[in-house]
């Protein structure tokens, strides 16, 4: 006994409760997510199969990026918010939300506090610029595929735009193929220093 979702004719497993909002199609109609209850624990179900439980979901963050390939939302286990970017989870805060995709579906850019203060974040990495909050209403836009802003609030009262540009690796030719490889006499290559963020500070206006 459950609630089953009926896709195409086609019945999928029944569970406990299914939240009715949650349930919606991708851009190209050919993915379909929705959110259910099963054993006291929330999942994700997406093209049939679910994903990690939590507590909670946040269904109204449930997104498909533009291009139908990628899916996010937020889920909320011990007093944590998960932002879950395709089955894993990238990060964990104490607040997050505002998920928003690049046009190009390359770049995915968020809300996000540490419960003090709060930043946006960039393909999970932090931004150093805080403030004191999101102006209600404010959403992140992107101007391109490499530039987004917001708007905050800081003490006085004041409002500040946030704006992030981002940056993208540049791409190494692939090593070519090398006959005469010797593991005995040819040097291994250094490993990077480490990861080079993913975006580059705006001054605020």
């Amino acid at each position: 006994q459950g609630w089953a979702v009926i896709e195409n004719d086609v019945e999928h497993p029944a569970y406990t409760t299914i939240a009715a909002n949650s349930l919606r199609f991708s851009p190209d109609s050919q993915r379909f997510v929705y959110a259910a209850l099963t054993h006291g624990q929330w999942s994700v179900i997406l093209d049939g199969k679910a994903q990690q439980p939590f507590n909670k979901i946040a269904t109204r963050t449930l997104a498909f990026s533009p291009n139908s390939q990628k899916l996010v939302y937020i889920g909320y286990s011990a007093g944590t918010a998960h932002v879950v970017l395709d089955g894993d989870v990238v990060g964990g805060y104490d607040y997050a939300d505002q998920l928003t995709f690049s046009p190009d579906s390359e770049h995915l850019v968020w809300l996000a506090s540490d419960g003090e203060q709060y930043f946006l974040v960039a393909d999970g990495m932090s931004s150093h610029e805080t403030f004191d909050e999101p102006l209600a209403g404010a959403r992140i836009h992107f101007a391109n595929n490499l530039s987004c802003h917001t708007v905050a609030r800081r003490p006085g009262p004041s409002f500040v735009r946030i704006a992030l540009k981002l940056s993208v690796p540049e791409k190494k030719p692939a090593p070519q193929k090398d006959d005469t490889y010797d593991p005995d006499t040819t040097p291994v290559p250094n490993e990077p220093a480490g990861t080079e963020s993913p975006f580059v500070e705006v001054p605020t206006e």
